[in-house]
Parts: C-alpha cells; sequence; structure tokens
C-alpha cells in the first residue's frame, strides 16, 4: 500500500458533497465515502471551529500517517490506512480506507459476544496498546473506549479488530493538558483535565482505559445460541487483501501470533477458513507458528486443522468466571465508517 500523490488527494477534497455518500456527522465535521479512480475511499471533512479542533486534526493526521507507513503495519494493521490530507481554507481532509463492520459500542448495545470473541478482542487490543502503540510506535491512543474499537465482521463472526479515532493522541512521555473521554480517565487525569493543569502523558493512562473498557467486553459474554444477527453481510477485504479466503487467513495469522488458541478454534469453524491458506505477506498460519518457535500451537493447528468441519475443543487460557450482564445505556451512534 501507498499513499496517494497529493493532487489526487485535492481531487477527492474537490468532489462536491453532493456527489458523495453522507456516513455521518458530529461535532468534529462530517464523513463521506466516495469512489475515485473505481476505488472507495473514506473523506473526512473537518471545521476548525476552534483551536482544539485544528490541533486534533494535525494530531489525528500525524499520529494515522506514523502507524500506516511504519514497517510493522505489513503485519499488524491495528489503524485505518492513512492515504493523505489536506487543509483548504477553515476546513481539514483527511482521506482513509473504508472499513466495513461496526464499532464493539454498537455490538455491546446490540448483541452479546461469544466466550471467543470477547477473548480475543481484548487480547488484541492488549497486544496493539502494549506492542504496538506503546513499544514500537511510542505512541499514546488516549481515546481507548468501545466506539473507538472497530470490529470487521463475517456472517455476524468478529474476525479483526481496528483502533479509530487519533485525535487525541500523544508521544509516550510527552508533557501537555490532558483530554479524552471522563468515563475512561483515571481520577488523576480528570483532575488535571478540569484544573486544565499539564501532565506527563504515561502508558498507565492508555492501561486503566483498556482497564474499563475490559469490564464491558466480559459483562456482555453469553452462550452462542444467544448472539443475535447484527451484521450478516460478507467480509469485505481491505485494499491490500486479494479476496476473503486471503482476509479471513490474515486474521487466522494474526491469532497465531496472539498464540489465541481459543480463538483459532472460533476461526477453523468458519468454512471459508483453510489452514494452509497464504496471507497478504505470502504466510500460512503454520509458518507464523514455526517462525515464532511455538511447537505447541503448529501441533494445535495442524490437529485442529485436520478436524475442520467438526466441533472444536474449546480452549482457553487463563481461569475465571465470565459475567453475562449486558452494558446498561442508551444505544451509540454507529462510527462514521461503514
Amino acid at each position: 500500500m501507498e499513499p496517494l500523490a497529493q493532487d489526487k488527494i485535492d481531487a477527492i477534497v474537490a468532489m462536491p458533497v453532493e456527489s458523495l455518500q453522507k456516513i455521518s456527522e458530529g461535532g468534529f465535521g462530517v464523513t463521506y465515502k466516495l469512489n475515485f479512480e473505481g476505488k472507495a475511499y473514506l473523506r473526512k471533512d473537518i471545521r476548525f471551529y476552534d483551536s482544539f479542533t485544528k490541533w486534533s486534526y494535525h494530531t489525528e493526521v500525524k499520529y494515522l500517517k506514523h502507524a500506516s507507513s511504519h514497517p510493522a503495519y505489513a503485519f499488524v494493521q491495528s489503524t485505518p490506512y492513512f492515504y493523505g490530507s489536506a487543509i483548504k481554507g477553515e476546513f481539514g481532509y483527511i482521506v482513509e480506507e473504508v472499513l466495513y463492520g461496526t464499532t464493539l459500542d454498537t455490538v455491546l448495545d446490540k448483541r452479546f459476544l461469544t466466550e471467543e470473541e470477547a477473548d480475543f478482542i481484548i487480547q488484541t487490543l492488549d497486544y496493539y496498546i502494549s506492542h504496538v502503540f506503546h513499544r514500537l510506535l511510542k505512541t499514546l491512543h488516549l481515546d481507548i473506549k468501545p466506539e473507538n474499537i472497530f470490529l470487521r465482521m463475517h456472517h455476524n463472526k468478529i474476525i479483526q479488530v481496528v483502533l479509530l479515532d487519533l485525535g487525541i493522541s500523544r508521544t509516550v512521555g510527552e508533557y501537555g493538558i490532558p483530554s479524552g473521554t471522563a468515563a475512561y480517565l483515571h481520577e488523576n487525569t480528570l483532575k488535571a483535565m478540569r484544573a486544565q493543569a499539564p501532565i506527563v502523558h504515561t502508558s498507565d493512562l492508555n492501561n486503566h482505559a483498556l482497564r474499563r473498557t475490559t469490564n464491558f467486553i466480559y459483562g456482555a459474554v453469553a452462550p452462542e445460541a444467544a448472539i443475535e444477527m447484527l451484521f450478516p453481510a460478507a467480509l469485505t477485504p481491505r485494499p491490500w487483501e486479494h479476496d476473503i479466503t486471503t482476509s479471513l487467513t490474515n486474521a487466522l495469522c494474526f491469532a497465531t501470533l496472539l498464540d489465541s488458541k481459543i480463538f483459532i478454534s472460533y476461526l477453523l469453524n468458519i468454512p471459508e477458513v483453510n489452514i494452509n491458506g497464504v496471507s497478504s505477506e505470502g504466510k500460512t498460519a503454520l509458518t507464523v507458528a514455526k517462525e515464532n518457535g511455538d511447537a505447541e500451537t503448529v501441533t494445535y493447528l495442524t490437529e485442529h486443522g485436520a478436524q475442520k468441519g467438526g466441533r472444536q475443543e474449546r480452549v482457553r487460557s487463563g481461569s475465571g468466571k465470565r459475567k453475562t450482564r449486558r452494558r446498561n445505556g442508551s444505544k451509540r451512534k454507529t462510527h462514521s465508517h461503514i
């Protein structure tokens, strides 16, 4: 994947809104889906109402570009792909990948999660935040919450997790005035924000928000028979994925990277998943397991792959009972992505 040339970004920005499909509208602007030269893109039109909105726009551009251009993005696509940006007068524009699915917030409001889905979402978020953002990107997301966690889905099954909205992100250790969503902020951060006092931004801020989000996820776990139909459509491949089979193989390879046996089993029960399928990077799940020196997962993949189509053994790490209480609260707006 490559960013678009600036003249192409300018051409997308110049497209009249009447010719675009409005996806959502919020306090920070309007999001549209469009087709340009035969491909789908998402355009965010952000009006600079004040200095904070302008700062947030530049922050979003900075960290989306940083994430998309990092070598790790070839293996772990934790954010939407960033194609480019432009400023025209009092508006800032961001052009990025269109994602198909829905947000975790919508799922928590409208249906339960299977145990496999809950464990996988939490494992993925922990990997994204601790390894990709903190260690590789040296970046703090700082607005982790269900509304900013996007779920790619295939016939109502959760396949991949993507983090949205990097508009208040910071570099690890950066000093400045904090901002964020009050319900997910640490008490000390809340005090500093209300006083407009600067703080040193550390990984603890993300970790606290992740713990809050984890509580909501585990509170929505229910038996598979209780899972309502929310997103019946087939998975839509991301721009670098050749077809659905490649998308599912990428998901299987990532689950293998995480050593998430419970989710590997979950994926192997999907008819289109092929244990010998090749990912966008030319790897199979077995290749990933072998490269990691994970003999146990190699054996697990081989045995369960041979049983594909039958009833899989439920394997989970850790212990502890899952809550089955759904999160209370009013329904949220669906995110700007499809």
